[in-house]
């Protein structure tokens, strides 16, 4: 027991306010720790409180960088597929852990505590079986998420559901290492989250600096001044024409011109050669809206989606088919919930990139999910902080404005 509390207790100070390693990815790797020995030890839920109530009310409200209610809390603990942040109820995990080590072990310590010979076939099955009964710890999540978000407001609801029911997490899953474009600054991390659950992130000006109205997250959202709406698309689009260039293919171009006549020029947002089919044409337009501006809160994130897929093919759809091309819109939320038709495209993407990096499938299409997510989740956050005003010089625009000295040699 005497090792046991050791452990505890270093855990626990790792993650204390005072420590400088209170960060996700430390994190990750204090889980594995602790789960290591809730496999070893029976009964070790009481001695988890401690960690419990750390991570409660010292890591998370840091996390945050503001204080959050007890709900909030316990859907924060829980995985991210089901709205948490991956950060695990040391109690509530305890016991699961224990029993299903037991369980996975049971075949292997008969053996050694009886003295017979180890069936290697029944140890495989009763490390499958434990495993098995691991995954189904996912109804249960399931079931409880259900009954938690009945205490949430009706809006905040709204905002988590969308998040559980399109699986927009996989951005939470990604290591940020040195040059992978994973890693975020703590502003963007932090507005992540806020708009992951339906907060109002911390430390935002109370007046926009471009028109002086009311500043919250709907406005800084929507306000087109400054060009950080327009920037933030410009991401979108900036990043899948790098990711089609990485995949190998050809004729990639940003911005393609799909019809000019006496109506005017009308543009994609980026075009490709050979992605659906074999070099043919593809055409992408892209959109990122705000699904909780008061003109879209009523509507479902569904009709929300065919409302803006049905306008983008008007408008591209004809003009596409007249240049032997496909059409396909990408359509977003600003919190990274992307369209069903927009996954198929990531399925198609990753389908390349796989083929050119010699990758496993599975792995690819997950990394071509959290950048989709990252990229959108960053470009709102500059939306949030960014500045509207225009920057000005000194006004000298060449050396014609510049003064004369005269040096006496």
């Amino acid at each position: 027991m005497k090792i046991f509390f050791t452990a505890i207790f270093q855990i626990i100070s790792r993650i204390s306010p005072y420590s400088s390693d209170c960060d996700i990815s430390a994190g990750t790797t204090l889980q594995a720790e602790w789960a290591f020995i809730q496999r070893v030890m029976v009964d070790s839920e009481e001695n988890f409180r401690p960690l419990r109530e750390a991570i409660n009310e010292s890591f998370i409200p840091n996390l945050f960088a503001a204080p959050i209610s007890e709900y909030e809390t316990n859907l924060v603990c829980r995985p991210s597929r089901f709205g948490g942040l991956g950060i695990n109820d040391p109690v509530k995990t305890a016991a699961w852990n224990f029993d299903i080590s037991k369980k996975a072990a049971s075949v292997l310590s008969a053996a050694i505590t009886e003295g017979c010979e180890l069936d290697l076939d029944q140890h495989e099955q009763s490390v499958s079986n434990a495993r098995r009964e691991k995954k189904n710890f996912d109804s249960f999540w399931e079931l409880d998420t259900v009954d938690l978000l009945k205490h949430f407001p009706p809006d905040q609801k709204r905002c988590i559901s969308r998040k559980i029911d399109f699986k927009c997490s996989g951005w939470l899953s990604a290591i940020p290492i040195q040059g992978n474009h994973f890693e975020m600054s703590p502003d963007e991390f932090r507005d992540s989250i806020a708009l992951r659950y339906g907060r109002v992130p911390v430390d935002l000006p109370s007046h926009c600096d471009a028109d002086n109205e009311t500043f919250d997250v709907t406005h800084a959202l929507n306000c087109a001044r400054g060009g950080l709406v327009y920037a933030r698309h410009n991401e979108l689009c900036d990043l899948n024409c790098s990711l089609l260039e990485f995949a190998g293919l050809k004729h990639i171009i940003s911005e393609p011109i799909v019809k000019d006549d006496d109506e005017g020029i009308l543009r994609a947002d980026w075009g490709v050669r050979g992605f659906w089919e074999p070099q043919k044409q593809a055409l992408f337009d892209g959109c990122i809206l705000n699904a909780d501006s008061p003109s879209l809160i009523k509507s479902s994130l569904e009709s929300i989606f065919n409302q803006r897929k049905e306008k983008k093919n008007k408008t591209y759809s004809d003009a596409a088919k007249a240049r032997r091309a496909t059409f396909s819109p990408i359509i977003a939320t600003c919190d990274a919930v992307f369209d069903k038709e927009a996954e198929q495209y990531f399925k198609r993407l990753a389908t390349h990139l796989a083929v050119k990096w010699q990758s496993n499938f599975s792995y690819t299409l997950g990394f071509v999910r959290a950048r989709m997510q990252m990229c959108v989740l960053r470009s709102v956050s500059l939306c949030l902080r960014g500045n509207r005003t225009k920057w000005r010089g000194a006004g000298v625009e060449d050396g014609a404005a510049l003064p004369s000295f005269n040096f006496d040699i």
